[in-house]
């Protein structure tokens, strides 16, 4: 990434703009979507910074989520500034209303009119990657979801809720070539018998990807059907790479088979790739339990350091109390 300056907001945005331009090409594609696949509970265009300054980066957190797993960032990292990101910061500004020449217009009681705008603007913030921190060994690999010998059927039974459909069946598709199929009327998914359980895991989640944008009713109404299927399959190896999966052998010759060599639809695609992985991800890790151990680590770790803070705040309480009755006339 060209021209970083990573003190500067404006500097950080065009040099994304111009970034992302050298992971459109196919070579590349695969490497952004590996890096959502880690850094998934951040933005695309903080995936991207992160992997711009520290391409190795495997788990990243604040200084303050580290600490509270009891883990410290090293003092190099914390000389060098850590690895920068934006931070939205939402704003709200008031302005007084103008005519059409530039006169503050008033109220029926000569009171200027005010006019409220929202927006959100950036700063730069910070943050380190595991491999710069030290402290409690923490087990943050990710948990094998899926292979052959998966129980099929209570995976579609977890994945119900998890992609918020009515039904997911498993049945012959007569008269079609499909894989599977999401019906956004009755919000069901179904999908091919027969397929190995590899690829029926991947296409339900495919299918659940569609299933999260066509009920967001704006943004499945601003996407082509190239591009929905674009979306939906790099979710699906997104998010079966998060699990111990790797669809790569399929499901990059079908974004490219949709792509059609147009680099402007997968340009417009990665947000929503980006967004639509994170929301399965976290409600996959909920559902199956994944991050109880780190969140039990984390509450535990914050406890003790509360409970430390309060016994300090009574000591000097004490002392306090105790100088002033010496005092005492």
């Amino acid at each position: 990434m060209p021209n970083l300056d990573l003190t500067d907001v404006r500097s950080i945005i065009q040099s994304l703009k111009d970034g992302i331009k050298e992971y459109r090409d196919a070579g590349k594609f695969k490497e952004m979507l590996d890096n959502m696949v880690k850094f998934y509970q951040y933005s695309f265009n903080n995936q991207m910074l992160i992997l711009a300054q520290k391409p190795d980066a495997t788990y990243c957190g604040s200084l303050k989520f580290w600490n509270g797993l009891g883990r410290y960032v090293e003092k190099e990292a914390l000389r060098e500034g850590g690895i920068k990101i934006l931070c939205p910061v939402p704003y709200e500004e008031e302005y007084e209303k103008k005519d059409a020449e530039g006169k503050t217009i008033l109220d029926k009681d000569g009171n200027p009119e005010v006019q409220k705008v929202k927006g959100i603007r950036f700063k730069v913030g910070r943050t380190f990657d595991i491999s710069q921190t030290y402290g409690k060994e923490l087990k943050l690999g990710s948990n094998e979801l899926v292979g052959e010998g998966l129980d099929i059927a209570n995976f579609l039974e977890q994945m119900k809720e998890i992609a918020e459909v009515n039904d997911i069946r498993i049945e012959n598709i007569p008269f079609s070539t499909a894989k599977g199929y999401f019906d956004p009327k009755k919000r069901e998914i179904v999908v091919r018998e027969g397929m190995s359980d590899l690829h029926t895991t991947k296409t339900v989640v495919h299918e659940s990807a569609h299933s999260l944008v066509f009920k967001d009713k704006e943004l499945e109404e601003s996407l082509t059907r190239e591009e929905h299927e674009i979306v939906a399959e790099s979710v699906a190896y997104v998010v079966c790479k998060r699990f111990g999966l790797d669809t790569s052998e399929y499901s990059f010759n079908y974004v490219n088979g949709w792509a059609s060599e147009d680099d402007s639809k997968i340009e417009k695609c990665v947000d929503f790739i980006a967004t639509t992985s994170k929301t399965l991800i976290e409600r996959m890790e909920d559902k199956l339990g994944l991050k109880k151990d780190l969140d039990i680590k984390k509450d535990l770790h914050n406890e003790k350091a509360s409970e430390i803070k309060k016994t300090k705040a009574q000591t000097k309480k004490k002392s306090y109390q105790k100088g002033l009755k010496k005092w005492e006339i």
